[in-house]
């Protein structure tokens, strides 16, 4: 399904007459709009096939990010995503969107963190606030402020606040990260059940 979506991806720069870079640089085209491809339902189509089926590798997520930021104005990726994206799939992307050559895909990827929780969301966010694109900045700084209650959301902009705890395993095909994040859980469970015991010893009588 990857294979297809890529050929689709391929089909329209041509159709566009542009390249990822410069339509990266340009912040669209004008016109014709990629919705206007006759192929444009179809790619939706697959994207959301994509997101809804999970698992993902990298080269899938290079496919994502390029739509985000072909439907920068009708917004039906993201919100596929928001809607149908499971968490690990959200952690992925918005991490690879990071060193997205799209501003429209960056933008998208703090918007979709404004509206999906996520460990670590509000230290991605803090580096899409340092994006060297304004309104990737602006979206972001929106998006933090959405999540705090509109507090003061300078502290640790323009910081190094890189996610730890997640970043080794971005980097590598999704499902070694479905088994750290299902490890990270089982601890938390067990946690919670082992304070839960300790509560309940502590109110047994004692024995003399």
């Amino acid at each position: 399904m990857r294979k297809s979506l890529e050929n689709y991806i391929h089909n329209l720069w041509h159709w566009l007459k542009m390249t990822p870079r410069q339509y990266a640089e340009c912040c669209g085209t004008g016109d014709p709009e990629p919705y206007m491809f006759p192929e444009w339902e179809k790619m939706l189509d697959e994207v959301c096939s994509l997101i809804k089926r999970g698992g993902l590798f990298p080269a899938d997520m290079d496919c994502l990010l390029t739509m985000m930021a072909l439907d920068d104005e009708t917004e039906d990726v993201l919100d596929c995503l928001t809607a149908q994206g499971d968490e690990l799939l959200i952690s992925v992307l918005t991490h690879a969107g990071l060193r997205s050559i799209f501003p429209q895909a960056r933008w998208q990827c703090a918007e979709l963190l404004g509206r999906r929780s996520i460990p670590d969301g509000m230290a991605l966010l803090r580096q899409y606030a340092n994006d060297r694109d304004a309104y990737v900045t602006k979206r972001a700084r929106n998006a933090m402020k959405a999540i705090t209650g509109n507090k003061n959301i300078s502290a640790g902009v323009n910081g190094k606040n890189t996610p730890a705890h997640l970043d080794r395993y971005h980097q590598a095909a999704v499902p070694e990260g479905r088994i750290l994040l299902a490890a990270n859980r089982l601890m938390e469970f067990n946690f919670d059940r082992l304070m839960y015991l300790s509560n309940l010893l502590s109110d047994l009588p004692a024995k003399v």
